[in-house]
């Protein structure tokens, strides 16, 4: 249970991994990707079937909307993004990988093709961690406050 919520349990690093990612995107103000987590968790823990392919789309929506609001462009396509938030190697691949997996699995799924759901489980564990991937490879640094904004730098590790 999760938020008053009875949510898909599926394995102890499954939990821990989804439990954590919703916990960074909310204590840093990412509310599309909490939204898009919380959507992800709702979809593969649907009765009796699990929406895999929601739940795969839902993911790899909050990894973009992550890699969006670091990189502070809306209209960039994901690998664009990736190569601007410099994620160390071979971190970089695969985001990329995971997220051509999720195009050609579950976003535009192709006749004949069946994602089960310990597959769904992978791809959603991976795709929501990408804000503790982030958090790892990068230092944040609040450094002054002007006019009650924060000064945010963002250094390589």
């Amino acid at each position: 249970m999760y938020d008053g919520q009875i949510v898909y349990r599926g394995s102890e690093v499954f939990t821990g991994a989804t439990q954590e990612a919703v916990e960074i995107v909310e204590q840093t103000g990412r509310s599309a990707a909490a939204r898009e987590i919380h959507e992800a968790l709702r979809r593969i823990s649907r009765r009796p079937e699990p929406d895999v392919t929601g739940a795969i789309q839902h993911a790899c929506a909050a990894m973009e909307a992550t890699a969006r609001d670091l990189a502070g462009d809306s209209k960039a396509t994901f690998g664009q993004l990736v190569k601007r938030l410099d994620l160390p190697k071979p971190l970089d691949t695969a985001a990329e990988k995971l997220w051509g997996y999720a195009s050609n699995n579950a976003r535009h799924g192709l006749e004949g093709q069946q994602v089960d759901t310990p597959e769904a489980e992978l791809v959603v564990s991976v795709a929501v961690t990408v804000p503790s991937l982030i958090r790892i490879a990068f230092k944040i640094i609040v450094c002054f406050q002007r006019h009650d904004v924060p000064l945010i730098f963002i250094l390589y590790r």
